[in-house]
């Protein structure tokens, strides 16, 4: 819906794609060697193209921005510069060499005194203004860190749902044991082996796990769908993610019970048939 789409506008200059390591899709950035592309030239992303639906090449197309005409010359692959949870996929660049911002590409190793020797550089040519500075990674954390925080805490959720369900399988499966000891002793007085009984016993709860594996997976496709929507980066859901967590949930039910099937399945038959 073009009508409800954010779009941002990013000033940069000629070396703007080389300082920040960016990738074009089509076209080319913006040159020196082409004097009016600081007058009317206008880079855009990919998402800009398929929200306008362009018919064939867009470069070279005109296009209207804030009543003026601009030509496209370049398309640049989409990155990520807002927050993540913050709408705007679609965004347009405009020449401009004076933003009031100075971006450096430093090497490895930079430090204090790598610093200082840009303040002084900075302070020879401007000294005017106050110089003020920021490490770009300082800058990029925020984009992701109100993900993170959730993603964490959804970890933790996770793992503690996990270990309170694998509680209850063990307490259901010792409650089963018990009330089918002197069954099991019968079993083995007739010739059933180890491998048979504990078959016996972890098939029930494997049936009930796989059972709730199929009802649980559309619920949680649903839910995460509704999740990712708050986000402008899609992610595809694949279902082998949902596949391999129930195979995952079904190890994990199995190895709970194994222990106490194992332990019921080893006891001397004459012990178990005199069980009250």
């Amino acid at each position: 819906d073009v009508e409800n789409t954010i779009a941002r506008i990013i000033e940069a200059d000629y070396d703007f794609l080389e300082t920040f390591e960016m990738e074009m899709a089509q076209g080319r950035f913006f040159s020196r060697e082409h004097s009016t592309d600081s007058v009317d030239g206008i880079i855009v992303n990919k998402e800009i193209i398929r929200i306008l639906e362009y018919e064939g090449d867009p470069i070279g197309q005109r296009f209207q921005l804030r009543g003026n005409e601009f030509n496209i010359i370049g398309v640049i692959e989409d990155f990520v510069f807002f927050p993540v949870d913050v709408g705007g996929k679609a965004l347009m660049m405009t020449f401009n060499e004076t933003n009031g911002f100075i971006f450096l590409k430093v090497k490895e190793g930079f430090n204090e005194s790598s610093l200082n020797r840009i303040q002084r550089i900075f302070k020879k040519y401007n000294p005017e203004y106050p110089f003020e500075h920021f490490v770009m990674s300082e800058y990029e954390n925020p984009l992701f860190e109100t993900s993170d925080e959730m993603v964490t805490t959804l970890y933790y959720f996770c793992g503690f749902g996990i270990f309170i369900s694998c509680l209850g399988l063990f307490g259901l499966a010792l409650y089963t044991v018990e009330r089918r000891t002197k069954e099991i002793g019968i079993r083995k007085v007739f010739g059933a082996s180890v491998t048979k009984i504990i078959t016996l016993i972890s098939s029930g709860f494997i049936k009930l796990v796989i059972i709730a594996t199929v009802i649980a997976m559309p619920l949680a496709y649903l839910d995460l769908r509704m999740i990712l929507q708050a986000f402008f980066i899609k992610v595809k859901l694949d279902p082998i993610v949902f596949i391999s967590i129930g195979i995952i949930m079904i190890i994990i039910a199995f190895l709970t019970v194994l222990w106490q099937a194992l332990s019921t399945a080893r006891k001397n038959p004459v012990t178990s048939l005199r069980y009250e």
